[in-house]
């Protein structure tokens, strides 16, 4: 692998080769951290390498006094490069890559639990087969795992998840709207409203509901209450008043056709000469001589006045006919026996309602079944569910992993697992806390971490801030990393002429940096 950066951070110029071993050693504040984070940036493709630093101070990473950095990367299979301020990357062939734990941008012993899961899923893909979704499911249900598998690969397993718990949340407020309580799976189960009555056969329910509907409204149709008898005789004794007043409206519109009638037509006008005012001089059916002010509204008020005696008229009549239909009623019916009707009215609604709540217990009890169902899928889509379960099975794999890496570096403490991560994705050197740890074991602790991780994924180790450790241990380590055939970046600080002479090692190389620059030992 062959590498150079150019403006770097603290790294003005440099260029050099790693086969094996490639050893970076320098004084303090002279690019040895700068050369180790351009390596492992651009091969974990993680070109801003500190999570807090903004966009528009992206230029901060750029050597002092120049306006833009390079970095290229290559080996036989392909090239990458790339460039800053603007951040762009381009790539040849396939060019070689990183995780972030291998290239020491990320401690895995500092993630959080969900976040070293995440990360042992994704580089070792531990999830769930479809045998074990199988598996875990309930034998009415393992018909629904292929289907269930398809969605995961498709939406992932937090989508799915999320999923089942809305619909979960749904289905509950579903069962809640129906019996009016708190959903419990425990009372759910063996949920009985308070009137519950037992029914062994539904459908002759129905009928008897039918049977006593029919038999309400007959009885309602062939008879009427004391309130509706008195309205109808009411309205009966309504009758000789109407007729008399049908009577009065007739007299009194025979009187004014008499007095229309008597109204001479053929008139002359003349002038008072008195008041100016218009007078008619006519004579009348008798030939006698009137004299009269003139008016046209005189027949106009008659006429009107009779339209008006005849709409009231008409009112009156039709008031009549409903008072007659009223009295044959009367003639006709009987009283109702309210008490036998209300007996058949309570009897109707008791049934019915002794339905409704059959059919309410009914349909409360399917939606139990189905938030049982989806509580399955929950359970096999959790974080801590059968994603845990088969991690875990993983998990006694990866420590045994681990600890065989840390048994060849504490050579003075033996022990089957001297490193390894609990239930809860604690890490625990010889029973010890990571957070107790001193500085030195937790180096020792990502150290191994990020050689599991560089062996599995084939790719290169990156290890920095090496002279934290005392030599027994800087040789331990360097040994496991030959016997594991690991491609690997060392930088540490230390002066010049106590450099290591790694050379001499097939395939292993030496550098020292001083003022930005690089050279080789």
């Amino acid at each position: 692998m062959k590498i150079s950066i150019t403006n770097f951070r603290g790294i003005s110029e440099a260029e050099f080769e790693i086969d094996k071993i490639t050893y970076i050693g320098g004084m303090n504040w002279q690019g040895k951290t700068s050369i180790a984070q351009a390596v492992g940036g651009v091969l974990a493709n993680v070109l801003n390498i500190y999570d807090e630093l903004k966009k528009k101070d992206i230029k901060g990473l750029i050597h002092e006094g120049n306006k833009a950095a390079v970095i290229k990367i290559s080996d036989e299979k392909g090239k990458i490069v790339a460039k800053y301020p603007k951040m762009e990357v381009t790539t040849e062939g396939k060019p070689p890559f990183c995780d972030k734990i291998s290239a020491g941008l990320v401690s895995f012993c500092d993630l959080k639990p969900k976040e070293k899961i995440d990360y042992i899923q994704t580089w070792w893909d531990v999830l769930p087969t479809l045998g074990d979704i199988e598996s875990a499911l309930p034998d009415s249900d393992k018909d629904l795992a292929s289907e269930l598998f398809q969605n995961i690969e498709q939406k992932g397993w937090d989508a799915m998840n999320k999923n089942f718990r809305e619909h979960g949340a749904s289905l509950k407020g579903q069962w809640e709207y129906i019996t009016k309580e708190r959903f419990g799976i425990e009372k759910a189960e063996t949920w009985y409203p308070e009137d519950y009555v037992q029914v062994n056969d539904p459908a002759k329910l129905e009928i008897k509901i039918k049977e006593l509907s029919k038999k309400y409204e007959d009885a309602l149709k062939n008879s009427l209450s004391k309130q509706e008898i008195e309205k109808l005789q009411e309205m009966a004794d309504r009758e000789p008043r109407i007729k008399e007043l049908i009577s009065k409206i007739e007299s009194k519109g025979k009187s004014l056709r008499k007095n229309l009638d008597s109204i001479v037509v053929d008139a002359t006008t003349y002038k008072c000469p008195h008041c100016n005012g218009l007078i008619i001089l006519a004579e009348d059916n008798k030939k006698n001589v009137l004299l009269q002010k003139f008016s046209n509204s005189v027949t106009d008020n008659i006429n009107k006045e009779l339209n008006r005696l005849r709409d009231n008229r008409q009112i009156a009549l039709n008031d009549l006919e409903k008072c007659t239909e009223a009295a044959k009623k009367l003639s006709e019916i009987t009283p109702a026996d309210e008490e036998e009707i209300n007996e058949i009215k309570d009897e109707h609604e008791k049934t019915k309602r002794i339905l409704e709540v059959y059919n309410k217990i009914g349909e409360a009890r399917k939606i139990t079944e189905r938030i049982k169902k989806n509580q399955n899928m929950i359970n096999v889509t959790n974080l801590d569910g059968l994603r845990k379960e088969v991690l875990q099975r993983f998990m006694d794999e990866f420590n045994e992993n681990i600890s065989s890496y840390a048994n060849n570096i504490f050579t003075d403490i033996k022990s089957i697992l001297p490193v390894k991560v609990d239930n809860d994705f604690d890490i625990y050197l010889y029973g010890i806390p990571y957070l107790l740890c001193s500085d030195s074991q937790k180096w020792i602790l990502n150290a191994i971490f990020r050689m599991v991780f560089a062996n599995k994924n084939k790719c290169l180790l990156v290890l920095d801030k090496y002279d934290i450790l005392d030599n027994d241990n800087k040789g331990n380590i360097f040994e496991l990393i030959l016997k594991n055939n690991m491609q690997t970046l060392i930088c540490a600080t230390i002066e010049k002429d106590k450099m290591p002479n790694v050379n001499a090692i097939n395939g292993c190389h030496s550098y020292f940096v001083e003022k930005g620059k690089l050279k080789g030992v």
